[in-house]
């Protein structure tokens, strides 16, 4: 299994900002995330966040917005390892917090005050051990906190393009997938909850379009895999001179 530290997005800040401004995931995973953040801060009690993979905080800055928690309840720790995101998700999210915000490039072994909710979204594919990653995140929070996480399995298009990807080479994939949470999850010994989150990824079909999707999935390795193949992976998706992907994956709820 890869090293998390080595899965920075810092190559691919361009190719990655384009999947998100031609897909609706990250609107449809706040609405998942909603249903759980009016019992937080209310009452002005103080709310201490841990985000693990938080890239350049482009989507935890739309998460803190819906939450609307005052900047002096809310306490931040990011972690991420690339350093130029880290650096701009560090700069893009200070605003929401009256707290200087702690970032890393890993997750310490202990923080200084226990969180009330972790947030995983759509990290934990790159860790090193997802049983693992798991435990240190929830080691991390007060009795009573919950982790949410987003984590797509077979029931996603991408995550069948990354199995077409590595299947050309003769490689299963090796990230950690949604097939490998529910399991991981009961061997922890673990509450937890999920429900599918729905979204679409539609964007101008050219052939340099499909190769930033395909940067943003498989990063600086792309170069490794036979490039025609991975390009006509869209070809059922195309409409007129569109690609549009209709697909799905899971957000989870950790107790």
């Amino acid at each position: 299994m890869n090293d998390y530290s080595k899965s920075a997005f810092d190559p691919i800040l361009d190719d990655y900002a384009f999947f998100e401004a031609h897909s609706t995931e990250a609107e449809s995973d706040l609405k998942a995330y909603a249903a759980y953040l009016p019992q937080l801060g209310s009452s002005g009690e103080s709310v201490h966040l841990l985000d693990f993979g938080c890239g350049t905080g482009s989507f935890t800055r739309l998460f803190l917005q819906q939450a609307s928690w005052p900047p002096e309840v809310l306490e931040l720790t990011l972690v991420e390892p690339g350093d130029k995101a880290r650096s701009k998700a560090a700069e893009t999210l200070q605003p929401f917090s009256g707290c200087t915000i702690r970032h890393y490039a890993t997750l310490p072994d202990t923080l200084e005050q226990y969180c009330d909710l972790a947030l995983a979204n759509h990290v934990l594919y790159y860790v090193p051990d997802l049983g693992q990653a798991i435990r240190a995140l929830r080691d991390q929070l007060r009795p009573g906190g919950k982790i949410l996480a987003a984590m797509a399995g077979s029931e996603n298009a991408l995550i069948e393009c990354w199995e077409l990807g590595f299947g050309l080479l003769d490689l299963d994939v090796p990230y950690f997938t949604g097939n490998d949470m529910p399991g991981v999850l009961d061997q922890l010994g673990l509450n937890w909850h999920r429900v599918v989150v729905d979204f679409l990824i539609n964007f101008p079909d050219t052939p340099e379009n499909r190769l930033k999707i395909l940067r943003f999935l498989f990063g600086t390795r792309l170069a490794d895999f036979p490039q025609a193949p991975l390009l006509a992976f869209f070809d059922p998706y195309r409409r007129n001179s569109e690609i549009w992907i209709e697909t799905s994956h899971f957000v989870y709820t950790i107790g």
